[in-house]
């Protein structure tokens, strides 16, 4: 399948994200959504990108911007803090 996407602006929407093993991150209403992720403490962070089944784990410094759009940020294998989640 592929896809593809630009960016026009910035997300209008943002949440605190709590990593979980088995649940993929949500909008407001609980709804599921792909999402962008800030990482204000730098560490590792394994995340499922969306439309892929595999994690893949980032080592990140303090303030980055995972490059991928996310379904879910694992609890295993994260050490990066302060996660918030960008959405449309």
């Amino acid at each position: 399948m592929s896809r593809e996407s630009t960016i026009t602006a910035f997300p209008p929407s943002a949440k605190a994200i709590t990593p979980n093993d088995s649940t993929d991150l949500t909008d407001h209403s609980g709804q599921p959504v792909g999402m962008t992720v800030y990482c204000g403490t730098g560490g590792n962070i394994s995340v499922i990108p969306v439309g892929d089944t595999d994690p893949v784990t980032f080592v990140v410094g303090d303030g980055a911007l995972l490059p991928v759009e996310v379904k879910r940020v694992r609890s295993t294998g994260t050490t990066a803090g302060d996660l918030v989640g960008l959405f449309y």
